[in-house]
């Protein structure tokens, strides 16, 4: 540490005047130590940049200058101005513009220090405007594939009515969703009925006339039976409510008074093995990797229906055909009993004029719970968002309320969240809505009213006093707002 207190000490004499007559001359070599000193302070987080890169040695602590302490600098520069701004010392412009620069050299640590820290805070801010330009850019392609996919179709009807129009025949506009409907529960495929049709029937034209029958038994019943899938789906414990798992297949066999008490007996190994039966792959359209694994979806609950009718009347046969079994299965077992979900009449009560109006009165109350309850949930693999509610958001607002009782259940809450998705999840909605494992916000409206009837069940109070009472009693006076204090 000798040079550099040397150096300092010369630049203070030089400052305090003591050097000898010709300031120039003495000063020079003085001034030329100082400003080195000083270059080599300042370059030297560069130089420990470079050994720690190199691993050539130890590097020193960061941002410290090798030699020289905090006060010796303080000491060198305070010597340095000194000596630039000397009147009596005599300097020369020449010399006085040298001692100014190593002042300046002093501290170009700092600034470099200082200069690292402005890089790591900018470094940080533009890791967190990648990931929010990132997130808004992903909505915007979802919403650029929407808009592509509709103007694609609205494009396509266009020229199909104008192409009509030129040729003057009469126009016909496909429900696409109702054709669809149609496909999932009136498909009989032939390759996943073989073994029945190679037992039950001789020769392919026989085959292929009952496969038509089957087609127009479901035809005729394809109404209530896929609101009776629906509301099964939504009513269990399965992964998904577009699609059927065991437990919800035995409810529905249990409701239908197919299956007496269970599982024990041989009937009821055979039902369980339609069930397994059923989810063999033959290579078919609907079979593709999005179809889930242990449960069924429309396409093989038809078929499980088939072989149910098959197996509850195989003492009918040969005189009973497949179309016969299935028809009698379906209108004496299944029709009469099994629950059917009834989403479009719940879904009028709640358009009603009056339930509009209550929503319309807490409008602003509502949508600030569910942007407070959006923002609150994540999960593993959910970033937040404000646009939707999963099933976890929804029971904390309705724990946070202290709705959920004996009779309100976790349970009964899920059932409730599902059927709110069940339109979307047996169509090709869910690019509009949330998807079936999210609420948009009128979902959520649906799911608050939905709950509000269920908690308060009397018949004799009209269905909007009911809404408004729980809005009023448990939302409003107890759910987390953002923004509201206290």
């Amino acid at each position: 540490g000798g040079g550099g207190g040397d150096g300092v000490r010369a630049v203070g004499a030089l400052a305090d005047g003591a050097v000898g007559v010709d300031a120039d001359a003495v000063a020079e070599d003085e001034v030329d130590a100082a400003e080195a000193r000083a270059r080599d302070a300042a370059q030297s987080p560069a130089r420990e940049i470079d050994d720690e890169a190199d691993g050539d040695g130890e590097s020193g602590d960061e941002g410290t200058m090798p030699g020289v302490g905090g006060d010796e600098r303080d000491a060198m520069a305070s010597a340095l101005t000194a000596a630039a701004s000397q009147e009596g010392a005599g300097l020369s412009s020449d010399l006085r513009a040298r001692v100014d620069r190593a002042r300046r050299l002093v501290y170009d640590d700092a600034q470099l220090e200082s200069l690292k820290s402005g890089l790591s805070d900018f470094a940080e801010s533009l890791e967190r405007t990648t990931t929010f330009v990132a997130d808004h850019a992903a909505r915007a392609r979802g919403g650029m594939y929407l808009w592509r996919s509709l103007h694609a179709k609205v494009v396509g009807h266009m020229w199909t009515l104008f192409n009509e129009r030129l040729m003057d025949r009469k126009v016909t506009v496909v429900d696409e969703r109702a054709a669809k409907e149609l496909r999932d529960y009136t498909r009989v495929y032939p390759v996943k009925y073989k073994d029945l049709l190679d037992r039950y029937t001789t020769g392919q034209g026989a085959a292929e006339a009952q496969v038509a029958k089957l087609e127009a038994v479901l035809h005729t019943h394809r109404a209530p039976l896929s609101r009776i899938f629906q509301y099964y789906c939504a009513s269990g414990d399965g992964s998904s409510i577009s699609s059927m798992c065991l437990s919800e297949y035995w409810a529905f066999l249990r409701d239908s008074g197919i299956a007496g008490g269970g599982f024990g007996d041989k009937k009821s190994a055979r039902l369980d093995l339609i069930f397994h039966k059923c989810q063999s792959r033959s290579g078919l359209e609907y079979e593709d990797e999005h179809l889930p694994k242990k449960e069924l979806v429309p396409a093989q609950f038809v078929e499980a229906l088939t072989r149910i009718a098959v197996l509850v009347y195989e003492k009918s046969f040969p005189g009973q055909s497949l179309s016969g079994a299935l028809s009698r299965l379906l209108t004496e077992s299944v029709l009469p009993n099994a629950i059917q979900s009834d989403t479009e009449g719940w879904r009028a009560t709640l358009a009603s004029e009056d339930v509009r109006a209550v929503f319309s009165k807490h409008r602003i109350l509502l949508q600030r719970v569910f942007v407070t309850y959006a923002k609150g949930g994540e999960g593993r693999g959910r970033s937040k968002k404000t646009t939707t509610i999963n099933m976890a958001d929804f029971l904390r607002l309705l724990r946070d309320v202290q709705a959920l009782d004996k009779t309100l259940t976790a349970l009964a809450v899920k059932h409730i969240f599902a059927h709110t998705q069940v339109e979307e999840a047996f169509t090709d909605d869910a690019a509009v809505g949330g998807g079936e494992d999210e609420m948009i916000y009128s979902e959520f409206l649906e799911g608050v009213g939905s709950i509000a009837l269920y908690k308060y069940c009397s018949p004799y109070v009209s269905p909007h006093k009911r809404i408004d009472d729980f809005i009023v009693q448990f939302i409003a006076a107890k759910a987390r707002v953002q923004g509201k204090k206290g």
